[in-house]
């Protein structure tokens, strides 16, 4: 099952996040303990982070929002429109999901124990 995390690389410089590190430790935990292909939908620039989670196998995607005028409409704020773009490229996901009738969606900021076992739970969407 294809599995899906998001960031904006913009939002980097706010170190008090660590969202590299916590990046690093839920690709890690899903590479090991899972059978989950990682996707990563990046608003970002090429850099050390993504040639490093290329190398362990993840599959990045270098996009920017599908609507991101929408939200630069709402507010001058580079901050806000950089943690919005992030937290919104999830909305996204169907561009990039192919056939597949189900995919995962998690946040960065997590760790897989075991592997993810959904069989007899498949709601139309979630």
């Amino acid at each position: 099952m294809k599995w899906f995390f998001c960031w904006c690389q913009d939002t980097e410089c706010h170190r008090d996040h660590g969202w590299p590190d916590l990046i690093r430790v839920a690709v890690h935990s899903a590479l090991e303990r899972t059978d989950l292909e990682p996707h990563f939908i990046y608003d970002g620039q090429p850099s050390d982070l993504t040639a490093e989670l290329e190398h362990a196998g993840v599959k990045i995607h270098y996009h920017r929002l599908s609507f991101i005028e929408v939200l630069t409409a709402h507010s001058p704020d580079p901050w806000y429109q950089a943690v919005a773009r992030g937290a919104f490229l999830r909305f996204d996901i169907p561009l990039f999901a192919g056939s597949d009738d189900f995919v995962l969606y998690t946040d960065a900021d997590v760790i897989f124990e075991e592997r993810v076992d959904f069989r007899g739970y498949q709601p139309a969407f979630l």
